[in-house]
Parts: structure tokens; C-alpha cells; sequence
């Protein structure tokens, strides 16, 4: 649990990160930054768990269950 959480919080301050910088190219003012930041850092923080999902769905599949 604690590994999940650390995966999430460094998605999410990444995927901010890069939100940050793509508000400020396409808008260049702080309501931009601060609303692209926000958006990608909420998307940003499922990516583990999306990510572990696949995983046990191919994982699944694998040993032939549906």
C-alpha cells in the first residue's frame, strides 16, 4: 500500500509538472498554469493504478481465464 501511494504522489506531482508547462505555452497566464496543472496532476495520479490493472488483466488472460 505504501509503494502505491508513493507511485501515485510522484505521478501526480509530474503529470503537474507537466501541466504547469503546457498552461503556460498555450495560455501564459496563472489561471492557465494553475488549471492545467490541476488536470493533469488528477489524471496524472490514476496512471499506477490503471498501470497495475493492465497488468493483472493481461496476467489473467494469460492463464486463459476470461
Amino acid at each position: 500500500m505504501r509503494s502505491n501511494t508513493i507511485w501515485i504522489a510522484i505521478a501526480l506531482v509530474a503529470c503537474a509538472a507537466a501541466g504547469g508547462w503546457l498552461g503556460q505555452r498555450i495560455g501564459g497566464n496563472a489561471g492557465m498554469v494553475v488549471l492545467g496543472a490541476a488536470v493533469c496532476g488528477v489524471l496524472g495520479s490514476f496512471i499506477p493504478g490503471s498501470v497495475r490493472w493492465t497488468g493483472l488483466q493481461l496476467r489473467r488472460r494469460d492463464r486463459g481465464q476470461p
